[in-house]
């Protein structure tokens, strides 16, 4: 019984502290690796917003029936913009979309 005791107590907390700091570390890891990601598709997303609105701009300020072909023309550049600026963004709405279906459960309850 002694012995057993003994066992018991010698383990101590470490065991389950080291596998909590490795549990944190990798999810922190994680976390930031998708923070990044966000970064640099942000950014790539606010230039075309920007080339968005720019093209908008133009083509509202074509207002006579001769400049109607410009006019029509730019704002169908600005919708295929758009297109792609969805194409960009629906990435991130898919992880969303994972979290049950995944084995990988843990990266996807960040988000």
């Amino acid at each position: 019984m002694e012995k057993e005791d003994l066992l018991v107590k010698s383990r101590g907390a470490a065991p389950p502290l080291i596998f909590l700091v490795t549990i944190f570390l990798q999810i922190i890891t994680i976390f930031l690796q998708r923070l990044k990601k966000r970064r640099s598709s942000s950014a790539e997303q606010n230039q075309l917003r920007e080339q968005i609105k720019e093209l908008v701009r133009e083509a509202e300020s074509f207002s006579n029936p001769s400049t109607f072909a410009q006019a029509a023309k730019l704002r169908r550049m600005a919708a295929a913009k758009e297109k792609e600026l969805l194409k960009i963004s629906k990435p991130a709405l898919r992880f969303s979309g994972k979290c049950r279906n995944s084995k990988a459960w843990l990266p996807n309850l960040l988000y």
